[in-house]
């Protein structure tokens, strides 16, 4: 009798177990939106005496995934318990992002009188906290004569951030990782916008650009 006591005690004891692991389960697994936004990683010096000629086309979101996904905090197992979405979808975050980055520098011109445009397209975004907090951005950024559609430079940028962590699971700070990706898209694009190579374009065309128009008046 006394092991059949034994055997109910250990069955209750199990079922509670199984019961509680459910609830903390269901208590962690939910969704979270975020605005990402533009903020400068590095001193920003404007441009100076250059009259901004240069606008943000298309950034195509070629990641195959859906179109505001961010990343999840995942349990012990991968699977993501916290969800991180984009208040929009992630090309219109990142040609936002691009275009008040270009603001921020003195640079960004409207469509109608830009004599450049900055496209291009996004391999990878995305964060993850599993074991560590990692965060992803692979932009290709085009620039293009807006005049002949020509493409003057083309290069990828790629920044891939990874820090430790402590408290995973449903104990994951989603605020932390939100922060962690919003810095890595924004190093991307100051990496971008810092390039020797993409500067001496961008400071080039519109100069050439001035020429010619003087040369046809």
């Amino acid at each position: 009798m006394c092991t059949g006591m034994h055997v109910r005690r250990l069955r209750k004891a199990a079922l509670f177990s199984i019961f509680m692991a459910a609830a903390l389960l269901q208590m962690g697994c939910s969704t979270h939106t975020f605005q990402v936004k533009y903020e400068p990683t590095r001193e920003v010096v404007p441009s100076e005496g250059t009259e901004p000629l240069i606008a943000v086309g298309s950034l195509r979101d070629d990641r195959g995934t859906e179109s505001a996904w961010l990343g999840a905090i995942r349990g012990g197992y991968g699977n993501p318990l916290k969800k991180l979405y984009s208040d929009q979808p992630i090309g219109s975050v990142v040609a936002t992002a691009m275009a008040d980055a270009l603001q921020t520098r003195k640079l960004l011109a409207p469509p109608s009188s830009a004599v450049l445009r900055i496209e291009g397209s996004i391999a990878k975004l995305d964060c993850s906290y599993y074991f560590n907090r990692e965060a992803h951005t692979h932009l290709l950024l085009n620039i293009v004569d807006t005049r002949s559609n020509a493409t003057l430079f083309s290069q990828t940028y790629k920044t891939d951030n990874k820090e430790g962590g402590v408290g995973a699971g449903i104990f994951g700070d989603v605020d932390h990782l939100a922060a962690f990706m919003q810095k890595t898209l924004n190093e991307t694009i100051d990496t971008a916008l810092s390039d020797p190579a993409l500067l001496t374009v961008l400071r080039q065309q519109p100069a050439k650009a001035s020429r010619a128009t003087a040369d046809r008046l």
